[in-house]
């Protein structure tokens, strides 16, 4: 039971880290809890003397826990009461009890690998806090980034923009694939083509004429590998495409992603995955896509 539960609470702060979740406490008497807690070990501890410093740090950390402002979850979760940490152990349980895990790490792999559960347990989390602790929540991954003229200093162009978005959105479609195990065998002698020609030009412009020799030859075997109709990581073909169908790709996802906002390849993927019907729609364009605009053959867990 114990092992079981330092699992679940090591678990659910790790969750909280990944969603960036804060939490600020206004209930005095769970201040209160803290602080005598606090003061009760430290008189078991070091007696007399313990009972003041616990009482000191409790003090503290029930301030801090009780101001108003926000703070890490996983660091609230592991400063809970041992009653507190038993309702969110059983409710978490009450959803992973089925799952068999050895580790914190097996456990954390079976539930993120599994949208719907992922999602639940998430849900608990939020819910516990909010109705147990009586904590206002928020995930500050998903607050919009203010930034004024000033703090921009130079202003990027429309075209570094744009390969950094395109960077961004390929990165999200990587990540799909790898969680969904996409594989694709491709049998369109112009994306060989394409990744050869590639592959001399950037050798070209690294080497001069040596360079595009060794580019080619790279190229060559590249295009060689995306085209024998053996199945590859769909992430990997992806990243080989040339610039004008990641292009392509890049479009069809910003359909599906509309007004969402991101700064950065880590949030958009993290906006992205914590929404499964979202996930799922993006989960189709890249079928199409690989099936329609590489020719390909796909198969996927």
């Amino acid at each position: 039971m114990a092992n079981r539960k330092d699992d679940i609470m090591k678990f659910c702060c790790e969750i909280s880290a990944n969603k960036k979740i804060q939490a600020a406490f206004k209930n005095s008497a769970k201040g209160a809890a803290v602080a005598g807690g606090t003061a009760f070990v430290g008189g078991l501890l070091g007696g007399p003397a313990g009972i003041a410093v616990g009482g000191a740090v409790g003090g503290m950390l029930g301030a801090w826990m009780t101001s108003g402002q926000f703070k890490p979850l996983p660091e609230i979760l592991m400063e809970m009461n041992p009653t507190q940490q038993d309702q969110l152990y059983s409710d978490v349980m009450a959803i992973v009890g089925t799952l068999k895990w050895t580790d914190v790490p097996q456990l954390i792999a079976q539930v993120n690998g599994n949208a719907s559960l992922h999602e639940q347990v998430l849900g608990a989390i939020l819910n516990f806090t909010k109705n147990q602790l009586k904590a206002e929540v928020r995930l500050i991954s998903q607050l919009k980034l203010k930034v004024t003229s000033e703090e921009r200093g130079s202003v990027l162009t429309h075209n570094n923009t744009m390969n950094r978005q395109i960077d961004d959105v390929m990165a999200l479609c990587c990540k799909i694939s790898e969680s969904r195990q996409i594989k694709a065998a491709v049998q369109n002698s112009a994306i060989g083509a394409g990744a050869a020609g590639g592959g001399a030009f950037v050798g070209g412009l690294l080497g001069g004429p040596p360079g595009i020799f060794i580019g080619g030859a790279l190229g060559g075997a590249l295009g060689w590998w995306m085209t024998n109709d053996k199945f590859h990581p769909l992430h990997q073909i992806i990243m080989e495409m040339p610039p004008q169908q990641k292009r392509k790709l890049y479009s069809e996802v910003m359909a599906v992603l509309g007004s969402l906002n991101w700064v950065d390849a880590a949030q958009l993927v993290f906006l992205v995955m914590g929404n499964s019907s979202l996930q799922m729609r993006l989960l189709t364009t890249l079928i199409t896509f690989a099936t329609k605009e590489l020719g390909a053959k796909v198969e996927y867990v």
